[in-house]
């Protein structure tokens, strides 16, 4: 471990680099980049810009704000035994902690939400579903959110805040621990146990949605086949008609899928761990709540990647840069080789 010496007034710290902190400040460093180059690629692509990639760029936008604002204090507070930075620093701190945390889990909801009335009411979904009411439901999640929870951010603040060096920067949660206790269960728990419980209906949905289908296609296919042969009774002709691309309407659905699993996987032990040490008192083995927190910030790190890998567009737009930037450097090998060769010949 590199040991490094702070010295602050009246105190001294020492700088020690952890499972922790390395863990924050890696993630937090590919978490910019991956969130950043999407946000980048939606810029300059207004095709891509869709009622249902809205909740993706609003989600992409908050793992940016995130690991902006709150991976650097986290790295601070796990590099020493004490808070080492102000009383103001800490109380952004908390608030990125209890309410931007939660925007990022509840554009998760969202876009639950979102599948939800695209697979069990499509033809609402298809009248009334748009762009304008995408931004709108991701901006009255963020109204919601600061109403429900900026109040206990500002009364700790205000009244509670101690001197943080010595005790710490948290939440004072024994003065109003029922408030802090539902405020969390209701911010943080219960998105993840929505994401994940909702899952199966929408998997019966869309498969029951697949079914009908191919239902359909069958009978037009037989419809088309039977009226052909009474046109034409001396010519035997059987129509096969292919089942129509679900691509792009399995393709939300299959980002879905992916966020589900990586959000049970990585979010579920860090909340499961926080809920239980809120309502009993447990021994923490070493390490294991360091190791949850840095468990829960690798899906803002996976989300990027899963979208990539599940939208077919963003597919293309990557191989197609990547193609361009290799003709580039083909050209440019080229016409290097060619001046060579003049040089050479003179």
């Amino acid at each position: 471990m590199d040991n490094t010496t702070v010295t602050f007034p009246n105190q001294s710290l020492n700088a020690v680099w952890n499972f922790a902190a390395v863990g924050r400040l890696s993630f937090g460093i590919v978490q910019v980049i991956l969130n950043l180059g999407m946000l980048i690629v939606f810029m300059f692509r207004k095709d891509l810009r869709t009622s249902f990639t809205i909740y993706i760029i609003f989600l992409l936008i908050a793992n940016l704000i995130y690991a902006t604002c709150q991976y650097p204090l986290e790295v601070v507070r796990q590099l020493y035994p004490h808070w080492a930075l102000s009383t103001s620093a800490c109380v952004f701190y908390i608030y990125q902690c209890w309410i931007f945390c939660p925007v990022t889990m509840h554009m998760h909801v969202l876009i639950t939400l979102n599948r939800i009335w695209a697979i069990a009411f499509p033809v609402s979904y298809r009248n009334r579903h748009s762009k304008r009411m995408a931004v709108l439901l991701c901006i009255l999640m963020l109204l919601y959110l600061h109403l429900f929870v900026l109040p206990l951010v500002i009364i700790d603040a205000v009244w509670y805040k101690g001197n943080v060096a010595e005790k710490g920067c948290f939440l004072n949660g024994d003065v109003y621990r029922v408030y802090s206790i539902v405020a969390a269960i209701i911010t943080q728990d219960l998105p993840v146990v929505f994401v994940v419980g909702a899952y199966p209906f929408l998997l019966c949905k869309q498969f029951k949605r697949k079914k009908g289908a191919l239902k359909i296609v069958d009978v037009v296919s037989r419809a088309g086949a039977t009226e052909m042969v009474n046109r034409n009774t001396s010519q035997l002709v059987i129509v096969t008609s292919k089942p129509p691309t679900q691509g792009k309407a399995s393709r939300p659905f299959l980002v879905l899928t992916l966020l589900t699993i990586s959000v049970f996987i990585f979010w579920t032990p860090d909340q499961t761990l926080w809920t239980v040490n809120s309502f009993m008192a447990i021994n923490d083995q070493p390490g294991l709540r360091n190791a949850t927190m840095v468990l829960f910030a690798l899906q803002a790190v996976l989300d990027p990647i899963l979208f990539i890998l599940s939208l077919k567009s963003f597919r293309a737009v990557i191989r197609n840069s990547f193609s361009r930037l290799g003709w580039r450097r083909h050209n440019k090998v080229t016409d290097i080789s060619a001046s060579v060769e003049i040089d050479d010949d003179h």
